[in-house]
């Protein structure tokens, strides 16, 4: 999640990007994720499901190739426009070429597929983030990484988008992104900081409104208020207590 910026400059990414993207095929680190989901295909064949690995929005790939400071303040510069919108093009069209990739290699289960959510779909299910979000303002979020989420997953049959609780009421616009896209879900992530859950259950209860939802909790606080009002949310909600396998884990390292 941590990584040293590239040392080729910004104007030269777009066409260091466009022959990694014609060439993923040869790429070691490609061909490694390759084998690995391969190998895991025919290991576990229909015993477990295999997921996409957790991979990085657009926006989150281009702050790490270029340095997050840098990233946002050519977004800020209107000369830059054009130039981070070809890096950011080409970072959606790997990470499209690169989930199909691990769900070919990985293969079906059960006749369909799972995502890392335990969430299985008949067919090429994905999910999607954006954590260089947290960076941005709502107009720079709608101007430079919607659409490429919205890009991201129109490449799939089935797709789940995670956000951060904190941002939800204010940067990620997941209206448009339900009504332009075709994205399955959503996933919230109830961050321990920010707003408090009773505030954010407004927009969870809008957001069912108009698809599917995950929420995943991290405090005892929250899975309370989440469980008191679960009956409330007008559609299908995947409730996870994350803190039950946080306490666990920690109990065993203990």
């Amino acid at each position: 999640m941590v990584a040293n910026p590239s040392d080729i400059s910004p104007e030269n990414l777009p066409a260091h990007l466009k022959k990694l993207l014609d060439n993923l095929e040869k790429n070691i680190w490609y061909k490694k994720l390759g084998d690995t989901y391969q190998g895991l295909n025919e290991v576990l064949g229909e015993k477990y499901p295999r997921a996409q690995t957790l991979m990085r929005g657009p926006g989150d790939m281009a702050g790490a190739l270029l340095g997050h400071e840098k990233s946002i303040g050519m977004m800020i510069d209107p000369a830059n426009k054009e130039l981070m919108m070809q890096i950011l093009d080409l970072c959606s069209e790997i990470y499209i070429k690169t989930v199909k990739m691990q769900l070919d290699k990985g293969g079906s289960f059960r006749g369909g597929y799972c995502n890392i959510f335990g969430i299985w779909a008949p067919e090429y299910n994905v999910r999607s983030q954006e954590d260089e979000a947290s960076l941005v303002s709502p107009k720079m979020y709608d101007e430079y990484l919607l659409p490429y989420h919205i890009k991201e997953v129109a490449g799939y049959d089935y797709s789940t988008f995670h956000m951060h609780s904190g941002y939800v009421m204010t940067t990620y616009n997941w209206r448009a992104l339900a009504q332009k896209g075709n994205i399955g879900s959503f996933e919230v992530a109830m961050d321990p900081n920010g707003p408090t859950t009773e505030k954010l259950l407004p927009s969870l209860m809008e957001m069912n409104s108009i698809k599917p939802i995950v929420i995943d909790s991290c405090t005892a606080e929250q899975v309370r208020v989440i469980e008191e009002h679960i009956a409330e949310f007008p559609g299908a909600v995947l409730h996870r207590d994350l803190g039950i396998a946080r306490d666990s884990f920690e109990n065993r390292k203990r």
